[in-house]
């Protein structure tokens, strides 16, 4: 955050005065709020002894048409993202490049002052260039080039760059991934590899060819907030790198997942791990994270509920979400066979809960129980939910109907309880998003109604014009995406399909039936939401969750 203040600042030093460099939607109002939210969180962060990393140049050097007629003799490329967005970006090999670069480091500084650490990525998941020779050759000036209008702006100045873009070995294959790493001086640059745990491009790639670089966790991407993680992948992985010869610049641990406020102790023990991999030991840290969370009271008896996490959700590195959040890849008569793997999961995820609930007079006052006790329910929920989807399936394909009714009845009675669970925590609700938005001096962020935009990333992320490009890819266990969107999509389909077994047929009229009448669900979902005056929200954590 805080770069639309150097961004519109920069474009008027230029003399861009119809707009930035990039598409932007951001009213004025917004920026200069954004601005000092930033400075202030910047001040706390570096009072408790944090660095922080800055953003250097703006996407990369993407620009626009204003751009472009302020400087036609520049040289530029074009691009596009994943069919969806066409993109222009100043070339590199440009003298512009360098200058505008400069340009934005000195501006980050001005306004926001330094830890000398700036961190951009070279066009990651983008195919540049149109011949071999200019793949290579954009790729090699950006490395050269960033590196030196970073230090040209400030000295001291050190790139972190996340190597997620080096992943994809057919954009970066060896021999290019290669020659950009060693464009770049080694004093000015660490890249990160951003799923060393699981990926471990690091292999790949030669320990990056002697740079510095750091071992990081994604751990997962945009919709993946269930409780999940591969524990003793994490585990061996770092403890690997720490004791590899051959990893003698791995001089960081990162950890960066996509979303943040879920999976609090696969994070924590991240963090744990990070300060001493060698001598981490996974008995210690579940009786110190049971302790330090739950007090000594509780602490023996939650430690036995994070041991069935361990064996459970926390065991390898399973993507499943809940059937339901899916409804174009999942809502379709069949059912993917990670899901069956893990109705293993439903009856010790349920013992959790058991135990948890039995910790429920010692926790009255602790904030951090309500949200696991939240958690640990959506974690058994989802298996089961899943159980029942699969089951649903099973008697649609068989023409049962008095199977598939009771299916039918079984996920949403699940469901209910669910919403009511969501319903009873604020992290859980939309609607307290949106009053946060609302609340206070923050003005609103562009033409679409906070609200509005807000329902929009968590369905149609890249807009309902390109629908269904990236459709729930952010999706997120909340209460009213569940009882206004989710539940309307699911209901529709078990309707639709209860009508085909009525007809004696097997056939999920998807395509012709389903998928337009989803469309039409999300559009009502982003424009008009639910109906918040309405909504209930239990008083009591502990009672909502023992009664589901």
């Amino acid at each position: 955050r805080g770069d639309m203040k150097v961004l519109k600042n920069i474009m008027d030093r230029y003399g861009v005065k119809d707009g930035p460099p990039v598409k932007w939607q951001e009213t004025p109002e917004w920026i200069d709020w954004d601005y000092a939210e930033t400075k202030r969180i910047l001040s706390y962060a570096r009072l408790r002894g944090l660095k922080v990393i800055a953003p250097a140049l703006h996407n990369s050097g993407e620009v626009d048409v204003t751009f472009m007629n302020k400087f036609p003799d520049a040289k530029y490329f074009t691009t596009e993202w994943g069919g969806i967005y066409k993109l222009v970006f100043l070339n590199p090999a440009d003298p512009l490049f360098i200058k505008y670069g400069a340009d934005w480091v000195k501006e980050v500084v001005r306004l926001y002052g330094t830890d000398h650490y700036y961190e951009i990525g070279p066009y990651p998941e983008l195919e540049v260039g149109n011949t071999p020779e200019e793949k290579v050759q954009i790729k090699t000036d950006y490395g050269k080039n960033t590196a030196e209008y970073i230090r040209t702006a400030d000295p001291q100045g050190t790139w972190i760059m996340s190597g997620w873009g080096l992943a994809d070995r057919f954009i970066w294959p060896e021999d290019v991934s290669r020659k950009f790493l060693t464009a770049i001086p080694d004093d000015v640059y660490i890249i990160n590899d951003i799923w060393a745990d699981y990926y471990h491009m690091y292999k790949r790639l030669n320990y990056f060819w002697g740079k510095n670089w750091g071992f990081s966790i994604i751990h997962f991407f945009g919709g993946n907030t269930s409780m999940r993680g591969d524990v003793p992948l994490t585990i061996k992985k770092a403890k690997e790198v720490a004791s590899d010869p051959k990893a003698k610049n791995c001089v960081n641990f990162y950890i960066n997942p996509e979303i943040n406020r879920h999976n609090f102790f696969y994070f924590d023990l991240c963090a744990t791990l990070a300060w001493d991999p060698e001598n981490f030991n996974l008995d210690d840290f579940v009786k110190d994270y049971a302790l330090r969370r739950y007090g000594k009271q509780s602490a023996r008896n939650m430690e036995k509920c994070l041991k069935l996490l361990l064996g459970t959700v926390y065991s390898n590195y399973d993507q499943t979400p809940p059937l339901y959040e899916m409804a174009l890849m999942y809502l379709n008569g069949s059912t993917p066979a990670g899901v069956v793997n893990r109705f293993k999961y439903i009856e010790p995820l349920q013992e959790t809960l058991r135990i948890a609930l039995g910790e429920g007079k010692y926790q009255k006052d602790n904030d951090r129980y309500f949200r696991d006790l939240v958690d640990l329910y959506r974690a058994f929920s989802l298996d089961l939910t899943n159980y029942y989807i699969y089951k649903l399936n099973d008697a649609f394909q068989s023409s049962d109907l008095e199977e598939f009714d009771k299916y039918s009845s079984l996920v949403n009675n699940l469901l209910d309880n669910l919403q009511n669970v969501y319903a009873s925590h604020p992290d859980y609700r939309i609607q307290a998003e949106i009053d946060l938005a609302k609340s206070g001096n923050r003005p609103q962020r562009s033409e679409i109604p906070n609200e509005q935009d807000i329902r929009e990333r968590y369905s149609a992320l890249a807009s309902m014009k390109d629908y269904p490009a990236l459709l729930d890819y952010a999706r997120n266990e909340k209460f009213e995406l569940l009882k206004y969107y989710y539940r309307k999509r699911l209901n529709l389909y078990i309707k639709t399909l209860r009508g085909q077994i009525l007809k004696k047929s097997t056939e999920v009229p998807f395509e012709n039936v389903l998928k337009p009448e989803f469309k039409k669900i999300c559009e009502e979902w982003i424009l008009y939401g639910g109906y918040p005056e309405k909504d209930v929200y239990p008083k009591s954590i502990i009672d909502t969750v023992a009664k589901a």
